[in-house]
């Protein structure tokens, strides 16, 4: 994907992550076809519901112009309040990482970069965060770089960019929606 093409996604990201779910459904339906891209079908089961809260910047778009505004902005809350359908809130990491029971260390630094995400609210992360939050439970894995990179060849994390030009620059990444789904399905209500 594209630098520009990753930060429309970015932006489109940021202007429908704190919209109600029945916005963002209104807002893809009415883009989908304002592009003529075809007839869509969304819906929102409990499951869908946690997942849209933390889906990466793939699926939104702007807001629409048009004589019907939008609800308002709900308040703002963390992304697993907010998912309640999908998965109870825990006190720390190392609470999720116990139900979760992340048996490699590719779920390990999945299972971190999903609490990031959703409990920490972080957008973008790097490397060192995952191994942070890792470490501060005593389940630091040997190669977290190893790790994360079979993350994003299975398509359960995404690189989004790098700060530097070089080989060595810090990259950003983001749990995707099948990588969430992975890890909060073995987490019980």
């Amino acid at each position: 994907m594209k630098l520009e093409e990753m930060e429309v996604l970015q932006r489109c990201h940021d202007l429908l992550k704190d919209q109600s779910d029945d916005v963002k459904i209104r807002t893809l339906q009415w883009l989908s076809s304002k592009f003529n891209m075809g007839q869509t079908t969304l819906t929102l089961s409990s499951q869908a519901a946690f997942a849209s809260a933390a889906a990466p910047a793939t699926s939104s778009a702007p807001a629409p112009k048009s004589s019907a505004a939008p609800a308002p902005a709900p308040a703002k809350t963390s992304k697993a309040a907010s998912a309640s359908g999908g998965m109870k809130s825990f006190k720390s990491f190392e609470d999720l990482f116990k139900a979760a029971k992340p048996s490699s260390d590719s779920e390990k630094a999945l299972a971190a970069a999903v609490y990031l995400q959703l409990y920490k609210d972080e957008d973008e992360l790097t490397s060192a965060q995952v191994q942070k939050e890792l470490k501060n439970i005593g389940q630091r894995v040997s190669n977290i770089t190893q790790a994360i990179s079979a993350l994003v060849k299975k398509k359960l994390m995404i690189q989004l960019g790098k700060e530097g030009n070089s080989k060595q620059a810090r990259k950003k990444y983001k749990a995707t929606l099948e990588g969430i789904k992975m890890i909060t399905s073995g987490v019980e209500k």
